[in-house]
């Protein structure tokens, strides 16, 4: 007999369970069906601060595209500055052009 309850959790019959736990599937459902939109707003209001920023750069620029840190050093000490400087001003209409309800606003 099997001993393995109808529900493990409230919203998800176990075979579900097993991929969310056991594999780290999960799925979140679209803000345009939820009653609450409010709360998909991301929290925030600036970017991260220059020597963050730059840091990260470096640390991701390779693994996204071969070569493309030489291309940024090649452009002189103030590119990432100057990165920095753009993605602040720019910040604000990215987040309304990219998020999921930007239709509501």
């Amino acid at each position: 007999m099997n001993n393995v309850r109808a529900k493990l959790y409230k919203y998800m019959p176990p075979e579900r369970a097993s991929s969310v736990l056991g594999e780290l599937l999960i799925r979140f459902s679209q803000v345009s069906v939820m009653n609450d939109i409010e709360e998909f707003k991301p929290p925030i209001n600036a970017l991260a601060a220059d020597a963050v920023f730059q840091k990260k750069i470096r640390e991701r620029a390779d693994a996204l595209y071969q070569g493309l840190m030489d291309l940024i050093e090649k452009q002189g000490p103030g590119f990432m500055r100057k990165l920095h400087n753009q993605g602040e001003q720019n910040l604000s209409e990215a987040i309304r052009k990219e998020s999921p309800w930007k239709h509501w606003n």
